[in-house]
């Protein structure tokens, strides 16, 4: 087939339309009164997602979800009891980042006088705490301080002035029990270290190990909302929802349905209310519980509890606040909450996922982007243009993402599967799949092409792109999106084709693993580097097989 490589940008290619939904601000339902009122949450590796949280050698503080198997999904104002000195300081979203818990400045006390290691301040008429390990009869706050900075373990002291005695500090850690009874777990994992997301009261805890798949199975989580308040509410009113959590006046996990009540909520875009027409609503110990929304593709996490109180108030895991802002501030209160302020809270979510997802899998996820006013279609596997590498929520009828996400101008529309990493060597039997560029026609296009291919050994990159790559025909090579299998081979198991078409009219170029822009693999005939048996659809002709892509990512 004539491939040019050339021409204008035009329009979206049939069979793609975006997902649209209706512009409205959403108030539905009424308050429910006292997951009080709801059922046991059955025990199951999927279910036990949810966890109970407390921190280390104390009773249950809240609930929370594991989202990957070292990530823990829970409210920022959980961990207040374990960070202090950890909440100063800027957060980045682009670039999580992590930090060990801290002990905190709780009580103003006459009778105390305390101290951090390492500082020779003594805080008189303080308490630091609750993090003893060991307790001993000392004359003065000076002995006191001097014993701990001799202990290894030791990080802060308290000096009991009436009676005098004192207490070490050890670092705090967060502990994630799983299992549906309260207080009988079936395992326990410990956290050091945790990231927090901007002026959100939204929080991930890292867990020392990976909790096994047999004692529970991460849920996913939405990391994308349509692009505007209005939007969001059409969205969420369609939803089935469910709300899971602990509380200690509950002898098992409990399960509610739900669906919205209001959004925003307060003129907060990244909280949403929810209820239950039964009556049932969150309570104590709650506070960090997951809400799903019981997508196609099975339960999402959508929220994050954050207070309760007539109807359950929830934080959107997918909300994207820009604005850049100091941490939420600890000891957290209600004014604590500053919605001026910026809370990528997705973007963070989804650079979180995606460092997790490399560590432990061979490949990257690969997907689609399309840009209406470019008529361009956009193959890519750079973490910049990632989402939740697992692969997003699918529409039941297109299988398309939804919500779709927006950056850029362009509409991430959908998940091709998964490439092997570029960053590593070049497993047997694969091509590299190299990126392209016109900026006259503001085409991109992803080939495995000898022809439009070069030795990835001899290219310099900055981050993840291309410095000085080889200009052909009016496109510059700037991306080695990573490798996948030859297409002159015969189909591996468990992947699917990736195949190229082009729009003359339109001057697009798309590759895809869609289905219904498909052909079998045994159809194939080639003539070169092209494909003899071309097919056209909806102005476009199919013209090549670039190779074959995963389906889904093998482990380490």
């Amino acid at each position: 087939m004539n491939h040019p490589l050339n021409s204008t940008a035009a329009q979206r290619p049939g069979g793609m339309e975006p997902l649209l939904v209706a512009a409205l601000m959403v108030t539905s339902g009424a308050p429910a009164l006292a997951i009080t009122g709801g059922s046991t949450d059955p025990s199951s590796p999927a279910n036990n997602a949810v966890v109970q949280l407390s921190t280390e050698d104390d009773g249950p503080l809240c609930s929370g979800v594991l989202i990957a198997p070292t990530i823990v999904l829970t409210a920022g104002h959980c961990l207040q009891a374990a960070i202090l000195n950890g909440s100063t300081g800027a957060w980045s979203s682009k670039n999580p980042i992590w930090r060990p818990y801290n002990l905190p400045v709780e009580i103003v006390n006459p009778d105390w006088i305390s101290g951090l290691k390492g500082d020779s301040r003594m805080l008189d008429n303080i308490i630091i705490g609750p993090f003893n390990y060991r307790e001993q009869a000392t004359a003065t706050a000076t002995d006191c301080q001097r014993l701990c900075e001799a202990e290894g373990q030791c990080r802060g002291w308290t000096f009991f002035k009436v009676a005098p005695r004192c207490y070490l500090k050890k670092t705090p850690k967060l502990r994630a029990f799983f299992g549906n009874v309260t207080g009988a777990p079936v395992y326990s994992a410990v956290s050091s270290t945790y990231s927090v997301a901007g002026f959100a009261d939204i929080a991930v805890m890292r867990l020392d190990a990976p909790v096994p798949s047999s004692v529970a199975v991460p849920a996913r989580v939405l990391t994308d909302l349509p692009g505007s308040v209005a939007d969001i509410g059409a969205f969420l009113a369609g939803l089935p929802m469910r709300a899971v959590g602990f509380s200690s006046a509950q002898p098992t996990r409990q399960q509610a349905s739900m669906s919205l009540f209001q959004y925003p909520y307060n003129g907060w875009p990244e909280m949403t209310l929810v209820s239950n027409a039964g009556g049932a609503i969150t309570e104590g110990g709650d506070s960090g519980s997951p809400l799903f929304w019981l997508s196609p593709n099975g339960p999402v996490v959508i929220g994050i509890n954050q207070g309760f109180g007539g109807a359950s108030r929830y934080t959107l895991t997918a909300a994207n606040k820009a604005r850049p802002g100091e941490l939420l501030t600890f000891p957290y209160g209600p004014g604590a909450l500053d919605p001026t302020q910026g809370a990528a809270i997705g973007e963070w979510l989804n650079n979180i996922l995606y460092a997790d997802f490399v560590s432990r899998f061979k490949t990257i996820p690969l997907y689609n982007w399309y840009n209406e006013s470019r008529g361009d279609n956009f193959l890519s596997s750079a973490p910049v243009w990632a989402s939740q590498p697992l692969g997003g929520v699918k529409a039941s009828t297109t299988g398309h993402l939804n919500p779709l996400r927006w950056q850029g101008g362009y509409r991430m529309y959908r998940h091709e599967g998964y490439v092997f990493s570029p960053k590593e060597a070049r497993p047997a039997g694969t091509v590299p799949l190299f990126s392209w560029y016109h900026p006259g026609s503001e085409d991109n296009f992803a080939t495995t092409d000898p022809r439009w291919s070069t030795d990835p050994s001899r290219l310099v990159f900055s981050g993840d792109t291309i410095v000085g790559g080889p200009v052909q025909n009016g496109y510059t090579m700037y991306r080695l999106e990573g490798y996948v299998y030859d297409p002159h081979a015969p189909q591996p198991a468990g992947t699917r084709p990736l195949y190229s078409w082009w729009n003359s009219t339109r001057g697009d170029n798309f590759a895809s693993t869609d289905s219904g822009w498909a052909i079998p693999p045994s159809d194939v005939r080639w003539d070169g580097e092209h494909l003899s048996n071309v097919r056209t659809q909806s102005g476009y002709g199919l013209y090549r097989l670039e190779g074959y892509v995963l389906e889904s990512p093998p482990r380490r």
